[in-house]
């Protein structure tokens, strides 16, 4: 499924409809504590590995993973992970992936990062690719719906600014974000399309965007989306 947005606005609300599809068998790194540290001007790197991708690749960042992340669900996008690997540093050279071994981002750290991913919570990831000129509109969506979340029981943890996209289909290079979400439980995020701040600001998500992928996230032994 091929989602860009090159006209009006977008409903983020219609992705429910897309839940419920299913992810393949996915291997677990053996680090016990699903935790990232990370000090400004340090690179992060998040790492979507292809299902059918090369298992050297796949091992190498297990081996370097700092978190390792289950996809619960894929809502949407064309591209299907199984899990998500967040490392420190280039532990994967981007030279070596290649579209069928997955999607590779790095991003350097204007400031400290950290976070500790909890059996307990939900987590969404939305990666997503700006229209140029357009960044500033997808800033001011976030900041939008920010008080809705809270009071839904959702917190950023990041919002990762990555300099250079992978290429859209129009075969240019787009500045992009990688945003994490924690959740107490998957009503959060329907109860903030639902809100007058989502109303107010959904906008500027569909100004902004040219494509964009969606996924529901947990630790291995965390709950599932429903």
């Amino acid at each position: 499924m091929s989602i860009n947005l090159r006209g009006g606005a977008l409903s983020f609300g219609f992705l429910f409809m897309a839940w419920g599809c299913g992810t393949a068998p996915v291997v677990h790194s053996s680090a016990e504590v699903q935790e990232v540290n990370l000090e400004a001007q340090e690179t992060i790197e998040v790492f979507l590995p292809h299902p059918n991708g090369r298992d050297d690749h796949i091992v190498n960042s297990l081996q370097n993973a700092l978190v390792d992340l289950e996809v619960s669900e894929n809502v949407l996008g064309d591209f299907r992970p199984s899990q998500i690997l967040l490392l420190k540093g280039k532990s994967t050279p981007s030279s070596a992936i290649g579209r069928s071994e997955g999607l590779l981002f790095s991003a350097n750290l204007p400031s400290a990062i950290s976070a500790s991913f909890k059996d307990t919570k939900h987590y969404t990831v939305v990666i997503a690719w700006l229209k140029p000129g357009k960044e500033a509109d997808y800033e001011k969506y976030l900041d939008g719906i920010e008080p809705a979340m809270t009071r839904s029981g959702g917190q950023f943890l990041w919002k990762l600014k990555i300099p250079q996209m992978p290429s859209t289909d129009t075969g240019e290079a787009r500045k992009g974000q990688i945003t994490f979400v924690e959740w107490n439980d998957t009503n959060g995020f329907r109860n903030v399309t639902k809100s007058e701040e989502y109303k107010a600001h959904n906008q500027y998500f569909g100004s902004a965007i040219e494509k964009f992928e969606f996924h529901w996230l947990k630790t291995a032994d965390g709950p599932s989306a429903s």
